[in-house]
C-alpha cells in the first residue's frame, strides 16, 4: 500500500499499477516505469536540461 499513500500525497498525481513490480527493481520494468514518468516530466522541463540521459 505504499505507492497508494505516496500517490494521494502528490498533487495530480496519478497511481499506475505495474504488475510484478515489487521492492526489487528488475530490467523488466525499465520500459513500463519510464513509460509512465517521463511524459510527466518532459511536460514540466521541456527543455530537458534537468533530466537524466537515459
Amino acid at each position: 500500500m505504499h505507492g497508494v499513500h505516496v500517490a494521494a500525497h502528490i498533487q495530480g498525481s496519478q497511481l499506475r499499477l505495474i504488475p510484478g513490480l515489487a521492492h526489487r527493481f528488475q530490467e523488466a520494468f525499465k520500459a513500463p516505469l519510464l513509460g509512465a514518468v517521463l511524459p510527466y516530466l518532459k511536460a514540466r522541463h521541456e527543455d530537458g536540461r534537468n533530466l537524466a540521459q537515459l
